[in-house]
């Protein structure tokens, strides 16, 4: 049973992998998707299964009554309180996730970053089901350089909420403090803007009235996702400020389209590529904007940077291994047999 949080239906990583896992598992096993309220029903009732409850859920979860005999529960750690930036020490949030993570028989992480960081907490290895995402299929057209690998300009493109995690506003100010009017850059943003008001709404005003950034920037919202592979092949550069990444998808649809990527060092992000190579990895803000500016005022370099991302992008791994690989992990943690009551 997979307990779905509200707003499964909105585009982000984490209901993006739910999905996506979930479709493949149905012709593998016996499935249910609840709501969280269904959810609690049923463990209350005494129905037997493993029960999946994203992370997102922690504060309702504390309500459970505890799992019965045949009964496993397994938090999807797509991000934890824990690995927020800006939270300080005592922070409710914390407090919420110290009494939540002892509750779990299983933690499902999606990358082994997550995984490493749950044992550092002290959590048992064995306990710990890691199944990273799928790639998708690259779409088979040129991207926006060309196939030659032709580049006269950067038009990067950034995929993430407007929240401060994912330094949106931060990355517009350093860049617009370091622009030349002869830069040939453009940058595409696509996001949600509903998760901080307050802060999607400074960068909305940062991106629209400053005169370095006017004409330069575009904040998009929300893209379907089935549109997405339009959007990557618009951008010869796939640019990432955040400050934590525990997995990153957009990072993954990013280079399987071929893209290179410039990035700060947070997180499992220094994992999609090889810094150098397929991409430029940072340790700063300014380093990144740096970086940026030094590409566009050096088409060769971009040009050479997407030849090697191009040339190096990888596929083979798809859904129906990573749903293999969840069941045999559920197998060696012993919650195999509550999977198959």
């Amino acid at each position: 049973m997979f307990a779905l949080p509200d707003g499964s239906d909105r585009v982000s990583g984490g209901n993006l992998y739910n999905a996506a896992l979930i479709a493949a598992l149905h012709p593998l096993a016996s499935l249910r998707t609840l709501s969280l309220a269904a959810c609690r029903a049923e463990l209350a009732r005494g129905v037997p299964g493993v029960y999946f409850i994203d992370s997102l859920d922690l504060e309702a979860f504390l309500a459970f009554p505890p799992p019965g005999p045949g009964q496993g529960l397994v938090l999807i750690v797509h991000h934890l309180p824990s690995l927020e930036p800006d939270l300080v020490p005592g922070h409710p949030a914390l407090e919420i996730e110290r009494a939540a993570l002892p509750r779990f028989d299983g933690f499902l992480a999606t990358s082994s970053f997550t995984s490493d960081w749950l044992a550092a907490r002290g959590l048992e290895r064995r306990r710990i089901l890691t199944v990273v995402p799928a790639m998708a299929d690259a779409d088979p057209r040129p991207a926006a350089g060309g196939g030659d690998g032709d580049a006269t300009a950067v038009r990067g493109l950034l995929v993430g909420n407007l929240i401060p995690r994912k330094s949106v506003r931060e990355l517009l100010a350093t860049l617009a403090a370091g622009l030349r009017p002869d830069d040939r850059l453009s940058l595409e943003i696509v996001g949600r803007d509903d998760l901080d008001p307050g802060y999607a709404a400074a960068c909305a005003r940062l991106a629209g009235e400053h005169p370095a950034l006017r004409a330069r920037v575009s904040l998009d919202g929300v893209v379907p996702h089935q549109r997405m592979p339009e959007v990557y092949r618009r951008a010869n550069l796939f640019i990432s400020a955040s400050r934590m990444e525990t997995f990153g998808m957009a990072l993954q649809e990013a280079r399987g389209q071929g893209l290179p990527i410039l990035a700060l060092d947070a997180g499992y992000t220094r994992h999609h590529f090889t810094d150098g190579e397929s991409g430029i990895l940072c340790q700063s803000l300014d380093g990144l904007v740096a970086q940026l500016l030094a590409l566009a005022r050096e088409p060769a370099r971009l040009r050479a940077l997407m030849d090697r991302a191009r040339a190096s992008r990888a596929g083979g791994y798809g859904w129906s291994d990573a749903a293999r690989r969840l069941l045999d992990e559920l197998a060696r943690c012993g919650l195999g047999a509550a999977a198959q009551n």
